[in-house]
């Protein structure tokens, strides 16, 4: 009984959904972990978690977190170039 239970939710989660929220958290965990060491590449992680969170929002059909994703993923691409620039 609990195998066919777990079968059955297993068939109706949808992974691809899964896959790409799993990936947006493991992005936005790596960027933190990064810009927390001051490595300039913790950017282009926020700026790759942002991308994933903003697929998920656009697939789920919501505008609101369409609209907040895009603003981080540009404030990611922003952080980068000013970064950059600031390198010797």
């Amino acid at each position: 009984m609990i195998f066919t239970e777990i079968h059955n939710w297993l068939l109706q989660v949808d992974w691809i959904l899964e896959t790409i929220g799993a990936l947006a958290v493991i992005c936005g965990f790596l960027a933190k972990w990064h810009l927390g060491n001051s490595k300039k590449i913790g950017w282009l992680w926020g700026f790759a978690g942002s991308f994933f969170w903003l697929i998920f929002a656009i697939k789920i059909e919501s505008p609101t977190s369409s609209l907040n994703n895009l603003v981080f993923l540009l404030l990611a691409v922003r952080g980068y170039r000013i970064w950059t620039k600031n390198d010797p």
